[in-house]
């Protein structure tokens, strides 16, 4: 497998890059600006940088610029993204990154299905073309095919605003949405269905909280395989940690920016759908 460095300012989207990649065997590093992640590179030494472009201390374009003065790395593949205007995608190509990927036209899923074409079985490395209007629709027209329309979301949550939201873009997706309104609700539910492609909970709802609720799902065979979002108010880092050692797959801290859902849930359904 291949050691990886992902250099990303977004928290939540870099570590779901990182156990999306590390779950396919792959040794992954991070880091959140652009002059650590430069240093990591070069202490780290990987086969492959997955970078944002638009980060603090050093922005991409300069991170490729001086990867390419240096012998070690001047060939050394890097995939880079942005959410950002033609302009800044072009600078990152003529700075010479191997591949660029616009975030306006790509889903992470997208992102990461690029990557992983890249690594080969036997360690050589595939240069695709950056991926353009035409390319991405072509995927997305592929994905529509295999998009499981039956299959449905658990969420449990007792604000109606966060549900309405939540149940939204869930159904935009092609999901079909199971809403309970607290634990002992999505606790029964779960007894008698174990069909859901994945689950967003509250940490904080009546009877029975999310991350308790997901330690019951990790100790029955038939619920231990559906992946888990966990969603909070609380700044606290122990809300995040309990979610996390729950087994949650994401954390997410309200109040919800629909772009980073929207991405944080297609790749908690990638882990249901591998």
């Amino acid at each position: 497998m291949s050691k990886i460095v992902i250099i990303d300012d977004n928290t939540l989207i870099a570590k779901l890059y990182e156990a999306n990649l590390m779950a396919e065997g792959h040794t992954v590093k991070v880091a959140f600006d652009g002059a650590a992640g430069l240093q990591l590179v070069r202490e780290f030494k990987p086969d492959v940088v997955l970078l944002d472009l638009m980060i603090p201390e050093m922005s991409g374009v300069e991170i490729i610029k001086e990867l390419r003065k240096e012998a070690e790395f001047n060939e050394l593949p890097i995939l880079a993204y942005s959410g950002g205007d033609e302009e800044v995608l072009n600078a990152a190509r003529e700075a010479g990154a191997s591949s660029i990927i616009s975030k306006k036209e790509s889903s992470l899923k997208e992102i990461l299905k690029h990557l992983n074409e890249l690594l080969l079985p036997d360690g050589q490395w595939h240069f695709t073309p950056s991926l353009n209007n035409e390319a991405v629709n072509e995927i997305q027209k592929e994905e529509k095919k295999i998009l499981p329309l039956n299959e449905r979301v658990l969420i449990v949550e007792d604000d109606e605003l966060i549900v309405m939201i939540v149940k939204n873009i869930v159904e935009k997706a092609g999901y079909q949405v199971v809403v309970a309104r607290d634990g002992r609700e999505a606790y029964r539910i779960l007894t008698n269905d174990a069909d859901f492609a994945a689950g967003i909970f509250d940490v904080h709802v009546p009877y029975i909280e999310g991350p308790d609720l997901l330690r019951h799902m990790r100790t029955e065979k038939r619920l231990m395989k559906i992946p888990v979002m966990i969603m909070t108010t609380e700044e606290d880092i122990k809300a995040q940690l309990d979610s996390l050692s729950a087994g949650a797959a994401v954390f997410l801290k309200k109040p919800i920016e629909r772009g980073t859902f929207e991405a944080l849930f297609m790749g908690l359904i990638s882990k249901k759908l591998a």
